[in-house]
């Protein structure tokens, strides 16, 4: 089995870093963000320094040339940085506050653009190809019914809901949904399942689906069982029977970790590391489903723009932005 498990992992390419660049100036959780640098269409990025309330604003080779704002409620100022992007239409980055609830566009030379605010709340902010903002919202009753919402001007529109257990989600980072688009779709994962959603990004009607060819290694019996008992005991002794009902059982290991759209409506799909290799595989698929490319790569993706992947990559207790040219 295990030989076989190795097989699968080590079939696709590493691709080759073009360049990495130190992140000791920022106070970030590789693993726990996953839209935390985004790169410009020269190839100039924004990186968040969510703790600081700031951003660093480099050229195409990863060297800083400004930093922008600080803690606050003022104009240019955070209370959250919680996702950035880049918009190709009005040539700026944009970056989500959530605790403020507005989104702020800055120029590549780091001067504030514009202030929009958004008055309802939400969680998980990614943006889209075409700068538009994604996010997700959870609702309640038996299960958790999450959805996906796209904003582009005015008020977010829902795309898509997905209903996921409420045991598993309160307790287990897994199920939750992994969402990216641009103009054409929006990609969405629900993280119990392997198949990839597209979505019209207006009307959320749904489009086309497949899955990618990830290795699947179906969890057993006694696994099930054991996490049955501890979710028990976390929830002080409830009933065996809800908590069967409310937790599902995962089909395949490892679960998806991060989703991605390039400009040319290309989806990335990448995998939670591998505890054993320390990498991360990934897959690259057409819309129709055609997988086009494969590898892994170390680190946490962010971006990825014009044939090269972002990732922040953490070696010797040190953090790293990582530029690697992908193996299309």
């Amino acid at each position: 089995m295990w030989r076989l498990l190795w097989t699968m992992w080590a079939a696709g390419a590493s691709p080759e870093p073009v360049w990495r660049i130190s992140l000791d100036a920022l106070l970030i959780y590789p693993e726990r963000s996953h839209s935390l640098a985004a790169a410009a269409d020269h190839g100039a990025l924004i990186l968040a320094d969510p703790k600081n309330h700031r951003l660093a604003l480099t050229d195409a080779a990863g060297a800083v040339v400004a930093w922008f704002g600080k803690r606050g409620r003022g104009p240019g100022e955070f209370q959250s940085v919680d996702a950035v992007g880049w918009d190709p239409a009005a040539k700026v980055f944009v970056v989500a506050d959530r605790a403020n609830g507005r989104i702020v566009a800055i120029s590549p030379k780091g001067a504030l653009v514009s202030e929009t605010r958004i008055d309802s709340p939400f969680r998980d902010p990614v943006f889209a190809t075409d700068g538009a903002l994604l996010l997700m919202r959870r609702g309640d009753g038996d299960g958790f019914r999450h959805s996906v919402w796209r904003r582009a001007g005015g008020e977010p529109a829902s795309l898509h809901q997905q209903e996921t257990a409420r045991i598993a989600t309160r307790l287990e980072w897994n199920p939750r949904l992994i969402f990216a688009g641009g103009r054409e779709f929006v990609a969405i994962n629900a993280g119990d399942t392997a198949e990839i959603l597209l979505v019209h990004p207006q009307s959320g009607r749904r489009i086309a689906a497949f899955s990618p060819a990830a290795p699947r290694v179906p969890l057993s019996d006694d696994y099930y069982r054991e996490r049955i008992r501890s979710l028990k005991k976390q929830t002080k002794g409830a009933a065996p029977a809800p908590l069967e009902r409310l937790t599902r059982r995962e089909e395949f290991w490892p679960f998806f970790h991060h989703v991605s759209v390039d400009r040319q409506n290309r989806i990335w799909v990448f995998l939670h590391a591998e505890p054993v290799w320390g990498e991360r595989r990934f897959y690259a698929h057409r819309a129709g489903g055609e997988r086009i490319a494969d590898g892994r790569i170390a680190g946490a993706p962010q971006d990825v723009r014009d044939g090269f992947i972002y990732a922040v990559v953490e070696r010797e207790d040190r953090l790293y932005l990582v530029k690697y040219e992908a193996p299309l």
